[in-house]
């Protein structure tokens, strides 16, 4: 009988149909490696079990609590990642791709959520300074965004949403991290996955998760990488517009994470050493005296331009916290930030500093620059030299806290309510508070008083507004409280 059985043909089979039998509800026959319909179109098979259903399949797929705001459920997410799984691999499905959307709108609705406010929402909240989603795309209506772009669709959702939840523990932002993921997993990159991924970074800066925002802001760098190399290869001009503005966000994304965290900022993501920039700097320089405002081009120059300035400014603040060399002098830096300064104070009057990102990030980038200076040089002996180079810097810090404090008395003049607040530009009002909190912080290093009790208290105001909105915002809460402390305000 030993004998025969070696005789026998053993075939074995998987314990469970393949992924690419499961997906199309065929009958698999579980042969390895290979079952027949993978082996006839010559594709990997993929045995990997089934996710079983987390939660009962009477859970709806949006949560309502109270009177908190809607949330995706376990269960809607799950359903979410399997549609998105079917639509990337449905090669003879064709329906799949529209089932995706289908499944959108479903909890869309379900969650009722008027995306058309939502998308007037992350206009000028976000959209305004970090233009993940192109405006062709928004003028196109909700029905056209969730039919075409259903995952951008659920990024602005994410990201315009008003919730108490821990913005660690959305379902809605965990799935769209799987998303991405998922995506990643493909050979080829796509302008949708780097959008989402700018949408997902967006939240993650907003809520003060800064060590995901970096990990997300390291893979956009990689996926713009690829697709431009695929756009220089295809000659496409209105796909090579489509990344120069992507960089601009990213550039912006990535100054505002350094602003943002408190205490110890992480590492630029994209430094001004770094390729990118060289090529934008070639591309934007030199400084353009007047740039007007009205048209997107204009919009994506003047950001790129004071985003590459504050990006040596920034850099060389890291380093110097950090007690290391900084790779520029304080002079070179110095001469990128007052070049900027010089063209940004050509621009815009004060009252329209709040809603201009550009103009708040060069403000605040270099106050920060001149506070850390100042502070570096007080640490060094004593010298003649050294005593004139402070005194140089002193003047700097003192001009630059002049400006940073009228810029933020203008915004703090314009931000009347909390609603109001929430629809502020999130980068603008980021670097405002940054730049009020800097103003206070380096009272110490300048004899001059620029506030007032009341104008602290309206800032201190401002700041809990912005706090009831944006997670990032506690954050600032805690670190005014404690400026305020230390200078007996």
């Amino acid at each position: 009988m030993a004998a025969l059985a070696g005789l026998i043909p053993v075939i074995q089979k998987a314990p469970n149909v393949c992924v690419y039998c499961r997906v199309r509800k065929q009958a698999c026959d579980r042969t390895v490696p290979n079952c027949s319909r993978c082996a006839a179109k010559k594709l990997p098979c993929d045995y990997t079990p089934s996710p079983s259903l987390p939660v009962a399949t009477s859970e709806p797929l949006v949560l309502k609590t109270g009177s908190s705001a809607s949330r995706l459920s376990p269960r809607g997410a799950w359903g979410l990642l399997q549609a998105v799984h079917a639509s990337l691999y449905a090669t003879s499905d064709q329906s799949a791709k529209t089932k995706l959307s289908s499944y959108v709108a479903d909890v869309l609705n379900l969650a009722n959520i008027d995306l058309i406010s939502a998308l007037d929402d992350f206009g000028p909240s976000v959209r305004h300074w970090s233009p993940t989603m192109h405006e062709h795309v928004l003028n196109q209506g909700a029905d056209a965004v969730i039919a075409k772009y259903p995952l951008l669709a659920l990024g602005a959702w994410l990201v315009t949403s008003f919730s108490s939840e821990n913005p660690h523990r959305s379902e809605l932002y965990a799935a769209l991290k799987q998303v991405v993921a998922t995506l990643q997993s493909r050979s080829e990159a796509a302008m949708e996955m780097l959008q989402l991924g700018l949408s997902l970074a967006v939240y993650e800066v907003g809520h003060g998760m800064a060590t995901q925002a970096f990990q997300t802001l390291s893979g956009c760098k990689a996926m713009l990488i690829l697709l431009e190399r695929d756009v220089l290869n295809s000659d496409d001009d209105q796909a090579q517009e489509t990344i120069d503005w992507l960089k601009a966000s990213l550039l912006m994304l990535d100054r505002i994470l350094f602003i943002t965290t408190l205490p110890g900022p992480l590492p630029l993501t994209i430094s001004p050493g770094d390729s990118m920039c060289e090529t934008l700097s070639g591309k934007y320089s030199p400084f353009t005296p007047t740039l007007p405002l009205g048209r997107p081009p204009e919009k994506i120059h003047l950001r790129s331009v004071v985003a590459l300035a504050s990006g040596h400014a920034l850099e060389y603040l890291n380093a110097l916290q950090r007690s290391v060399q900084p790779d520029e002098s304080h002079d070179v830096v110095d001469g990128h930030v007052s070049a900027c300064i010089e063209m940004l104070l050509d621009n815009p009057q004060p009252s329209t500093w709040l809603h201009c990102d550009a103009i708040a990030l060069g403000f605040c980038s270099n106050l920060l620059l001149q506070q850390e200076h100042l502070r570096h040089l007080a640490q060094l002996p004593h010298s003649y030299a050294l005593h004139e180079r402070k005194e140089k810097a002193g003047l700097a810090l003192m001009y630059g806290r002049r400006m940073a404090w009228d810029m933020v008395k203008a915004a703090l003049g314009n931000a009347e309510s909390k609603e109001e607040v929430a629809k502020l530009p999130f980068a603008a009002l980021c670097c405002v508070l940054r730049a009020g909190m800097a103003v206070l912080e380096s009272s110490g290093l300048n004899d001059e008083e620029l506030t007032s009790r009341e104008e602290v208290k309206r800032l201190q105001r401002v700041v809990s507004w912005f706090a009831a909105r944006w997670g990032v915002g506690r954050q600032f809460e805690t670190k005014l409280a404690d400026v305020i402390t230390d200078l007996s305000l």
